[in-house]
């Protein structure tokens, strides 16, 4: 309110530009919960964990990870086909 001291006004805007969530593995189904998991499954090098996260994610959160999820899942079919070809090197390589 207009009323209040300076300080508390002054408080009222920082609050209003800090965002508190939770990290980890946080459980739930809400965005934040999921988006914790799939953060967590992505620092811990689990891409492949993390797209099966992502598939929990609600309505209109998966649209706005719309992106993300393509490029990741682009991503994992590279590491697939990179994999694949280190095995077909290394088969070729042992004749």
């Amino acid at each position: 309110p207009e009323d209040a001291p300076w300080w508390r006004r002054a408080l009222a805007r920082l609050e209003g530009a800090v965002t508190v969530r939770p990290t980890g593995e946080v459980a739930g189904k809400s965005t934040p919960a999921v988006v914790a998991r799939i953060e967590a499954a992505l620092a811990r090098g689990e891409l492949e964990a993390a797209l099966r996260e992502a598939e929990t994610l609600p309505p209109r959160a998966a649209v706005a990870a719309a992106e993300w999820l393509e490029r990741a899942r682009a991503r994992q079919a590279a590491l697939a086909a990179v994999d694949a070809l280190e095995t077909a090197v290394t088969a070729e390589g042992g004749r």
